[in-house]
């Protein structure tokens, strides 16, 4: 164990504990994550951005700017040979059903594999979160008086955005990049992963719109999900 860690983190075991932030992220994003640990440990910046963050005794290690399938496939082998446990997926998702608006949060239960690599090489329909990991996750957003959705997704190439209604379930709710492949290598791998995403766009509301609502409750998703796992 180690190797391939030393050579991306200079040690060689992670905190047990990986918040792993898929997709893009302003500044102003990170800083409000890293505003809720007292010491910078370690930060690296390059195909991914990478923080070791403690607070007292307690470190987690926190995983920005990850896009796509086969980097999250090369990183889920990285964070096993370090000795992660727990893996926290939190991204963003177009909302394909009528019911989600921008904002919302969908606590996927299942995910059909479409981003090409599961489908593909490893001829995947579904991959899914450990399901005790999920159900601590969605008591810390009941707790929390937080609404959710739970339900299936999909997970589509970062080449091939939006694919055609035709090639996903009729029954998935929201769509992204990278989910399918953190579920399933890290069962493959022996680590509990669960994910939360939060609704960034809708037929009726661009990627590119007004994102305020969208980072506020991005950042409150990390918050209610740290202090829920924390206590």
């Amino acid at each position: 164990m180690g190797e391939w860690t030393k050579h991306e983190f200079n040690r060689d075991n992670l905190p047990e504990r990986c918040f792993f932030f898929a997709g893009d992220h302003s500044e102003n994003r990170i800083k409000a994550i890293l505003s809720h640990y007292q010491t910078i440990i370690f930060h690296k910046h390059t195909v991914y951005e990478a923080y070791i963050v403690s607070n007292e005794d307690n470190e987690d290690l926190l995983l920005f700017q990850v896009y796509g399938g086969s980097v999250t496939a090369d990183i889920s082998f990285v964070l096993k040979d370090g000795g992660v446990r727990e893996i926290i997926f939190i991204g963003t998702a177009f909302g394909i059903s009528e019911n989600l608006k921008v904002g919302d949060y969908v606590i996927p239960n299942g995910v059909q594999a479409l981003e090409g690599l599961l489908k593909v090489i490893y001829d995947v329909d579904y991959s899914y979160p450990d399901p005790e990991f999920r159900e601590r996750i969605e008591r810390t957003f009941t707790k929390s008086n937080e609404s959710y959705l739970e339900g299936k997704t999909v997970s589509v190439p970062c080449t091939f955005a939006h694919p055609d209604k035709s090639k996903y379930d009729k029954d998935v709710v929201g769509l992204e990049m990278e989910l399918s492949s953190i579920f399933h290598f890290s069962k493959k791998l022996g680590m509990k992963c669960a994910g939360i995403l939060v609704v960034s766009d809708t037929k009726d509301h661009g990627l590119l719109d007004d994102r305020t609502l969208v980072d506020k409750k991005w950042v409150n998703a990390f918050k209610v999900i740290q202090l829920g796992l924390d206590n």
